[in-house]
């Protein structure tokens, strides 16, 4: 059905009122077809209007009240608004019992819906179910590989499933991307290459193992120049398109824009000398084979997406694990500067959701005893080592007005300067160094510089070069 269609596009596009209009034009011109309700309700699952889900599924039910979707949705509403998991693996269970033709489907489609609820060693077991059917197939073999390594930490998911399944031909662009990242965080340049050179990839996915190379090689000091591939970055049919290769996406431009910026300024990198750590998030990049004073550099190690959160005992997944090795990777008796916080600080992910979210909290008190952790943590984890440690800060938020409205960005830079004054604070606590980045970075009105920030997210080179002055001729001493 056409219209259905253009929906979905909407949505996928980001136009979610255009969507709206159009799932209601499609029900008024279809009031007796339940697919149109049940696509309706999926929407507004998606877009969290549950009061008015609960009524489109109810519409769509009495028209067929025995359906695998009208038995999803109620799963989907379910965890949605009270998070029973109990009642919605009954609600599997019945699906599965009734449509015992469609059980592939089924078991792929309640599986990731059980790990959108963060309900994972449920959606493992539902998954399972499809892989015994098709151990290839490309959904199931993904969400179940993703979800048992990222999720539970569990390594052996990948080497189960993701890889035999990449092996067989079976893939997409997110195997690739779990693959690759999997292979950099074990720092292993030989499988990278070989993934890279697999013959049945495609450009898309060809370029995503690409990016993760060039990553590892700028991490060892080795890419001179970026491939062909590369040197441009391609054009995305929808947001949905993007959001499959978004990490690759992502560090292609970062890329892209270091080596531009290197060019123009004249930037020199080096690994001549002695090394001082940077262990974190996608700030080591830019920073990484800076010099340092006269005898020292910046060493790079990256821990993928890390936040400050992940140091925390709040934290459940396998990215703590991931912060504890790459920081178990710096020698005893080394200069080390952690930075972590930057993705907690952004205005669709970490703190402030978390605080629009939940209005009764203290945003000041939670930021102070995030941070706190954090920092006693990281200190907890090198404290056998007698290391020099530097905590990096955050820098001020530089707006885009085409991603959120200026009020959202006037509440994080409030987040941003809590942040960075509980870091400061507990640094100061534990008397180790702290690296103003916040207060250098600021401009008017609590936003950055322009002339500090080489996109919206991370500081120029030059700028990290002010930035480190301070403990240069300490170390050069």
């Amino acid at each position: 059905m056409d219209i259905l269609q253009q929906a979905l596009s909407a949505y996928h596009q980001g136009h979610t009122r255009m969507a709206l209009t159009l799932y209601k034009t499609a029900v008024q011109t279809y009031p007796k077809d339940p697919s149109v309700y049940f696509a309706f309700a999926q929407f507004l699952l998606l877009t969290k209007e549950f009061p008015l889900a609960e009524k489109v599924i109810g519409m769509g039910k009495r028209l067929a009240p025995n359906t695998q979707e009208a038995l999803y949705l109620e799963a989907f509403l379910v965890l949605a608004t009270s998070n029973d998991v109990d009642k919605a693996l009954k609600l599997y269970e019945e699906t599965k019992q009734r449509f015992r033709g469609n059980l592939f489907a089924i078991t792929s489609a309640f599986g990731h819906l059980f790990s959108k609820y963060s309900h994972y060693n449920q959606s493992l077991n539902v998954l399972e179910n499809a892989l015994a059917i098709d151990p290839y197939e490309q959904q199931a073999s993904y969400h179940y590989a993703y979800i048992g390594y990222t999720k539970l930490g569990d390594e052996q998911t990948i080497k189960d499933i993701l890889i035999p399944a990449v092996e067989a031909g079976k893939h997409w662009v997110e195997h690739i991307n779990l693959l690759a990242s999997y292979y950099f965080n074990k720092d292993d340049g030989a499988q990278m290459k070989a993934l890279v050179n697999l013959p049945t990839l495609t450009e898309n996915e060809k370029r995503c193992a690409l990016t993760y190379l060039s990553l590892y090689k700028w991490y060892h000091c080795e890419l001179k120049e970026l491939p062909p591939l590369l040197k441009e970055l391609p054009t995305y049919k929808n947001k949905e398109e993007f959001e499959k290769v978004r990490i690759c996406a992502v560090f292609q431009k970062l890329l892209i824009d270091i080596s531009k910026y290197d060019k123009t300024h004249g930037i020199t990198r080096t690994n001549a000398g002695t090394p001082v750590y940077l262990v974190g998030d996608s700030h080591t990049l830019n920073a990484a084979y800076l010099p340092l004073g006269h005898k020292h550099y910046i060493r790079p190690i990256l821990a993928m997406g890390v936040k400050a959160f992940h140091a925390t005992s709040q934290d459940t997944t396998m990215m703590q694990t991931l912060f504890k090795e790459k920081l178990a990777q710096v020698p005893a008796n080394s200069t080390l500067i952690v930075t972590a916080g930057e993705i907690d600080c952004r205005h669709d992910e970490g703190l402030l959701p978390y605080l629009e979210k939940h209005p009764e909290v203290n945003a000041e008190s939670y930021i102070h005893d995030m941070v706190s952790e954090y920092v006693t943590s990281v200190i907890d984890w090198v404290k056998h080592k007698n290391i020099k440690l530097y905590f990096w800060g955050v820098p001020a938020p530089k707006p885009l007005l085409t991603q959120a409205p200026q009020a959202t960005w006037d509440k994080l830079a409030v987040i941003r300067k809590l942040f960075n004054d509980a870091l400061q604070k507990s640094t100061q606590q534990h008397k180790v160094g702290y690296l103003d980045i916040y207060t250098k970075s600021l401009g008017d009105n609590g936003f950055a510089q322009e002339s500090s920030m080489l996109d919206y997210h991370h500081i120029t080179p030059n700028f990290y070069l002010k930035l480190i002055e301070p403990i240069a001729h300490s170390i050069d001493v």
